[in-house]
């Protein structure tokens, strides 16, 4: 039978990785299912807000552009951008994820049209469906029902599910 004295004893070099997309706040993470005719009227906010359509159009305005965004494409608003936005004249549902986020890199994606792979679409919906029980009662997510669990976990499956969301849309 081996011991532990018959072997070498491993030094390893532990690395750090750096968190070059740290989100540090998540606030709502909607889905709306709108009618043809459904007009947002605008808002402005502290938080960054990722939209992405499931289906339909969305018309997206801030104050420098007007666009239309279609299905499986995202749009992400900086934080204290006026936005507004409405259905393009087609019913549509589309998922609203705000938060705060330490990563300089988001600037770059800001006020792009982002296509949303089919890997990005389930972290996409990982995020809706933690956030609705993560952030239930909170900033007019509705509140949980009374036999609805927090899972192990849920927020940082949450945080870890948006920060490779956002990775993705970097790298891509």
């Amino acid at each position: 039978m081996s011991t532990k004295s018959n072997f070498k004893c491993l030094t390893l070099e532990p690395s750090s990785p750096a968190l070059d997309v740290n989100v540090t706040a998540l606030y709502t993470t909607f889905c709306y299912y709108y009618t043809p005719d459904f007009v947002f009227k605008g808002e402005f906010h502290k938080p960054w807000e990722l939209v992405y359509v499931i289906f339909g159009e969305v018309v997206l305005e801030t104050e420098e552009q007007s666009i239309v965004l279609k299905a499986g494409e995202a749009f992400l608003h900086k934080p204290e951008e006026f936005h507004q936005h409405r259905a393009n004249n087609v019913v549509c549902n589309a998922c609203f994820i705000s938060f705060d986020c330490d990563c300089p890199r988001l600037y770059e994606l800001a006020g792009n049209v982002l296509p949303i792979t089919q890997s990005m679409q389930a972290l996409v919906q990982k995020i809706t469906d933690e956030g609705a029980i993560y952030l239930a009662g909170k900033n007019e997510t509705p509140p949980r029902s009374k036999n609805e669990v927090v899972e192990f976990a849920c927020g940082q499956v949450l945080k870890n599910s948006l920060e490779l969301l956002l990775i993705s849309l970097i790298r891509q």
